[in-house]
């Protein structure tokens, strides 16, 4: 979260281009010693990138201008039409979340990110948990959904640690 962008309707494209600069820049401090970031970022790996809300419709802009990033996985991604043709061209990885009780981006919303995705990409995938409302992967998920929120955020982590293990370490067996 770059916090650069506030208010009803942020410009994702600064957000894209904000989280790119903060990547180059995590990089560039896991290359320098001393660093609290030393040594933690691989500078010959491709790079994962994961948004919620209005930073999963950022995350269509991000692939369109960093192409590094080969693994995206939208937590209850808003939608972004300046991000469609950028999607439908991206050949990485991508993980859709939606929660079925989540009234701020409905589940079809985040499908439809995969269906745009599914032409190129190396992979497409989309999971609703049932009973997770649209705040589940922060640190304060509302507590009038089905599912009480610190399971909705644990199963956020499960899925997206998951995800990251498999696609950026190579580790599917896990």
């Amino acid at each position: 979260s770059t916090d650069t962008e506030r208010g009803l309707f942020p410009n994702t494209r600064e957000f894209a281009e904000d989280t790119r600069a903060a990547l180059w820049w995590v990089e560039d401090e896991s290359g320098r010693p001393g660093s609290w970031l030393e040594g933690m970022a691989d500078p010959a790996a491709p790079w994962s990138a994961i948004g919620h809300s209005m930073g999963g419709a950022t995350l269509s802009q991000l692939i369109g201008i960093e192409p590094r990033i080969r693994d995206i996985v939208g937590l209850q991604a808003a939608d972004n039409p300046a991000g469609h043709a950028e999607i439908a061209a991206f050949d990485g990885s991508a993980f859709w979340i939606a929660g079925s009780v989540d009234i701020i981006v409905w589940p079809a919303i985040v499908h439809d990110w995969l269906e745009r995705a599914a032409a190129r990409s190396r992979r497409d995938v989309y999971f609703e948990v049932t009973g997770m409302g649209h705040l589940g992967p922060t640190d304060s998920p509302s507590h009038f959904e089905p599912l009480p929120g610190a399971e909705q955020a644990r199963l956020h982590r499960r899925i997206v640690g998951a995800i990251l293990r498999a696609e950026a370490l190579g580790d599917e067996d896990v």
